[in-house]
Order: C-alpha cells, then sequence, then structure tokens
C-alpha cells in the first residue's frame, strides 16, 4: 500500500508542481529511500495514471469536486485496478479510505470502478466514437489540441496522428562506420535489426539505446532517421562553412557527423543551458573537436560567428509536439497560452540567424512538432519579410510515415546579390 501513497506524491509533484516525469519520481525516491523494484512499481503506477489521466480524471474530478488530492488517489487507484495491477485490489481499498475521507465520494468512486470493471467504458457512452471529445479521450491528448489539427490537417490525418502517438515509442541507431562496417556490425550486434533506411538499424531492447554497449563503444549514432534528408536536402558543404543555432536539445551534430565526417568544423550558438549541457555532452562523446559551442541567444550571434556560412541551422525552442508520444505527462505541462511566445521566439532566431548565411547559401529552419502557425506559418512570414530567400524545399514529416517521428524542416535558399 506504501507504493501508492508513494505514487500518490509523485502525481501530485507532477500535475501541481509541474515537475517532469523523470524529476518527480527521482526526488521523491531518493527522500523517502526508494529504490529498486519497489521504484520500478512505483514509476509503473505513475506512468499508467498518466497514460490514461485525461478520462480518468474527468470521470472522478466529477465525483470528488474540487478536492484534488482525492482525484489523484481515485485516478491511482483505477488505474492501478483496471491495468498496472502492481497493488492488490484489497491494499487499493485501504489506501482510498486513508485519502478518500468523505463516505459518499468513497462509494461512488468503488461503484464506477466496479462497473469499468464489469465492462462499461471508461468514456461516457453518450459521446460519439468518432466526435473530437472521444478522440481527446481515447487518445489521452488535450482537446484544444485535437481541434488544432482537425483544423490545419483534416480530420484523417488529425486521427493518424492521434494513432500513431499512442504506439509505443522505436529506438532507431545508425551505423557509425568510421569505427565497424555494416556486415561486421550486423553479425555482431544482432540486438539491432536493420531497417530499409540506409544505414538504420532498430534496437529490440526495451532499455535505452544511450545505455546500449553499442552507443557506449561509439559503433552507433542515435538521432532521428528525418535528420538524414533534412542534411541532404540543404546540400550541406562542410568545406564553404556550417553554423547552428538551437533553442531546445537536439542530435544536429550527430546528423552532420554521419553524413559528413567526425572532422567537420562547425560553430554551434545554444539558447538554454540544459540543451548546452546535452549538446556539449553529446559532441565529447563522439569527440567532435572541431565543433565550437557557445551559450547565448540568437541575437549574441556577431559575437560568435566570424564570418558568414554556406548552411546554417536554426533549430529553436518549440511545442515539441513529439514528445506526447514517449513522455506522457508532456501535456500537462505544456500550456496552450505559451505558444504565441514560442512563434515570437521562433520568428526572431530565423531573423537574427539570416544575417550570417553566404550569398547561395542555405537557411536551415527545423522544429520537431506538428504545429501550421510554428512551420509554415513561421517561413512565410519569414519569406514576405526577406524576397533574397526563395524557399527550396519543405516538408512536415508525420509519426505515422515510416520516420516514426514529427518534424518540419524548411530550406531556404539565398540568391546571390548582384551589388
Amino acid at each position: 500500500m506504501k507504493r501508492l501513497f508513494t505514487a500518490l506524491k509523485v502525481l501530485e509533484r507532477i500535475v501541481n508542481d509541474k515537475k517532469s516525469f523523470s524529476v518527480a519520481i527521482n526526488d521523491t525516491c531518493r527522500k523517502e529511500k526508494i529504490g529498486g523494484d519497489t521504484r520500478k512499481e512505483i514509476t509503473t503506477l505513475v506512468g499508467c495514471a498518466l497514460r490514461h489521466y485525461l478520462i480518468l480524471d474527468s470521470r472522478f474530478s466529477a465525483i470528488c469536486k474540487d478536492e484534488k488530492q482525492m482525484t489523484f488517489a481515485a485516478v491511482l487507484g483505477a488505474s492501478n485496478i483496471l491495468y498496472a495491477k502492481k497493488v492488490s485490489k484489497e491494499d487499493t481499498n485501504k489506501f482510498f479510505k486513508e485519502i478518500i475521507t468523505n463516505a459518499d465520494y468513497l462509494k461512488q468512486v468503488n461503484e464506477l470502478i466496479t462497473s469499468f470493471e464489469n465492462g462499461e467504458p471508461l468514456i461516457n457512452k453518450d459521446l460519439d466514437n468518432n466526435c473530437l471529445e472521444f478522440l481527446s479521450f481515447r487518445y489521452n491528448t488535450p482537446l484544444w489540441l485535437v481541434k488544432m489539427w482537425r483544423k490545419h490537417y483534416g480530420y484523417k490525418i488529425m486521427r493518424k496522428i492521434l494513432i500513431a502517438n499512442s504506439k509505443n515509442f522505436n529506438n532507431y541507431a545508425k551505423v557509425n562506420l568510421e569505427f565497424i562496417d555494416q556486415e561486421r556490425f550486423e553479425r555482431e550486434n544482432p540486438i539491432f535489426t536493420k531497417t530499409s533506411f540506409d544505414k538504420f538499424y532498430l534496437y529490440q531492447d526495451k532499455g535505452q539505446v544511450k545505455k546500449s554497449i553499442q552507443y557506449i563503444d561509439r559503433l552507433i549514432y542515435v538521432y532521428p532517421m528525418a535528420f538524414d534528408e533534412m542534411v541532404k536536402a540543404a546540400d550541406v558543404d562542410s568545406l564553404r562553412g556550417i553554423a547552428a543555432f538551437a533553442g531546445t536539445p537536439n542530435n544536429l551534430i550527430s546528423a552532420l557527423s554521419s553524413n559528413i565526417s567526425s572532422y567537420f568544423e562547425m560553430d554551434y550558438l545554444i539558447g538554454k543551458q540544459q540543451a548546452y549541457f546535452e549538446i556539449k555532452s553529446e559532441k565529447q562523446h563522439y569527440n567532435l573537436k572541431n565543433v565550437h559551442l557557445y551559450e547565448g541567444q540568437a541575437d549574441s550571434g556577431i559575437a560568435c560567428f566570424s564570418k558568414k556560412v554556406h548552411t546554417f541551422f536554426v533549430v529553436p525552442e518549440s511545442s515539441k509536439f513529439f514528445m506526447l508520444r514517449n513522455t506522457p505527462d508532456y501535456f500537462i505541462h505544456f500550456e496552450q497560452s505559451s505558444l504565441d511566445g514560442l512563434i515570437q521566439e521562433q520568428a526572431r532566431a530565423l531573423e537574427e540567424c539570416s544575417a550570417f548565411v553566404e550569398d547561395d547559401g542555405y537557411l536551415v529552419y527545423s522544429v520537431p512538432t506538428i504545429s501550421e502557425k510554428e512551420t509554415h506559418g513561421i517561413v512565410n512570414q519569414f519569406l514576405n519579410n526577406h524576397p533574397e530567400f526563395v524557399l527550396t524545399t519543405d516538408k512536415q514529416i508525420f509519426p505515422f510515415t515510416e520516420y516514426d517521428f514529427a518534424m518540419y524542416y524548411a530550406v531556404l535558399r539565398k540568391v546571390k546579390s548582384n551589388d
């Protein structure tokens, strides 16, 4: 039963305090000196509750009114009884009695859970299976986001996005040919299965691919397969100069190293400390001595870039809706109201970085999300203000495609001046 009390503290930290899943788990388990299998079970209990959070919260909030802790307890206990099954029903009922102190609420919670066990669907039967509210509950995605995707991409695409996001997240890796040839890699590492993408493999273990011995030994690169298409579309010429600005962690330097060589040179301006440390770690792991990192916002580029470059990558902070797939608490932390601020940041980053692109060079804009305002909207606004740039190609990549990832990129070419 103690596991449910600890899980309740974790869930409260995630929802009330807006802490990430990993931070809430780590902090709470450390304070209560919990480790090993017990920690794994608590992680499962909270993760399961988050996977069904929208519908369970809706059903039990209607019972427990404004009593948040009671609602959280009902959500946790119900998800355990129906799905996780890590704590016995008897102990779960004891947990309910200690947290849900209102006798009427407790009676209604138990009755509702029993009805679910007897086959009543979690989602209200009065909702049509094709309506947006039903789909929001069915795929644990905020209704405002479901409505936005329907408006921007149509009903069929919206539904395919939701279905794709409900599937398990796969780990892909690309063989590092500077360390091992493909034939030997396949022979010695059967845990990696070859895909239809050149040199890319699917990691079959349930653990994180970045904890694998293959990653530690630098036999593989780990980054989204879609990055290769973006790098090729940008016609990257390492001899003519590469630079980048990032407002969020990403694996751009791995993709460039894989497609060019580990000796490529690049100046990399990074806007946030978390992103800086993660990108620095990646640089050190692959021993990329010619990648020079700087910390600062896009408008500080004048102090970091000594000359214009042939290819400039702009990867600003974004809504990162691809994270809805493998981060069950992401929608709890993301505020719809923050979109306008993100869009302003993205437009400013593209504007500032464009000044460092040489004639006939390329400006590459990329965000790992699905949002028209952050993608085509940003690019079209920039092109309207900068006739010296032309769009050579752009693409919205959806999670239901063979790339198994959500991302947008646009390649803009700077037309040679006649001056």
